[in-house]
């Protein structure tokens, strides 16, 4: 079994474009924002992540999706029904 950062890791050795571009966005290591998910509610602990994390977070996903912000499903705001 391999964790989440290895996964991108094999597939960089491999010469996989998600791994190289994964390895280009520098998410590794102990300032990496995957260090503070894994230890936040989202992932293995119970710590909040900040607002800047998650912000670094966001925009790796996208970035190794290949998607603009902009391209994404929205669902309208619903109004509560009395």
């Amino acid at each position: 079994m391999l964790g989440l950062q290895d996964i991108y890791a094999l597939l960089d050795v491999l010469e996989d474009e998600l791994g190289a571009k994964f390895k280009r966005l520098n998410l590794d290591g102990v300032e990496s924002p995957l260090t503070a998910r894994n230890e936040s509610i989202l992932a293995h602990g119970f710590t909040r992540i900040s607002e800047n994390v998650y912000c670094q977070l966001w925009t790796a996903t996208l970035q190794l999706a290949e998607l603009d912000e902009e391209a994404l499903i929205t669902f309208p705001k619903l109004q509560p029904t009395h």
